[in-house]
């Protein structure tokens, strides 16, 4: 049962610490007043150093949700004929194209390149197939995330 509580609290730390990023500092002080608390009244330790531990967990959660941010997209103004970058995972293999994704280092407007700076999701052919690490150069059609299925 405790398990169970644990994890509750890890989700919880998780959901809140994505949304709401810098509170987590605050849940740790409190952490530290339970264990004052329970240091100064002997006769409710066990039930004290137990919320202690479950809040600890709850704020470790959170730093670790809220330390993960995806940085914003820098592209230069206009519009985009292509984009060079790296691919940055595996790409995820499927039947009839690969998904991979690029992490763009310069982007093609009016026939310069210019620096960027963005994470795309890129549907590219089986063949020849990419890996990880892979320098490549995109062309074709770009849509808005919102309209990608």
């Amino acid at each position: 049962m405790r398990l169970i509580w644990l994890g509750a609290a890890w989700l919880a730390g998780v959901a809140l610490g994505a949304r709401l990023y810098g509170w987590w500092p605050l849940a740790l002080c409190g952490g530290l007043a339970i264990v004052a608390l329970a240091g100064l009244h002997p006769a409710h330790r066990r039930p004290l150093l137990g919320a202690t531990v479950l809040l600890l967990v709850l704020a470790l959660g959170a730093w670790r949700a809220g330390s993960i941010r995806p940085a914003p997209a820098d592209l230069p103004a206009g519009p985009i004929e292509a984009v060079r970058g790296t691919v940055a995972e595996w790409p995820e293999r499927g039947n009839r194209d690969d998904r991979a994704i690029v992490a763009v280092e310069e982007a093609r407007v009016g026939g310069r390149w210019l620096g960027a700076t963005a994470r795309v999701r890129a549907d590219v052919p089986l063949y020849p197939a990419l890996g990880r690490g892979d320098r490549v150069e995109l062309h074709g059609y770009y849509r808005p995330a919102e309209a990608i299925p």
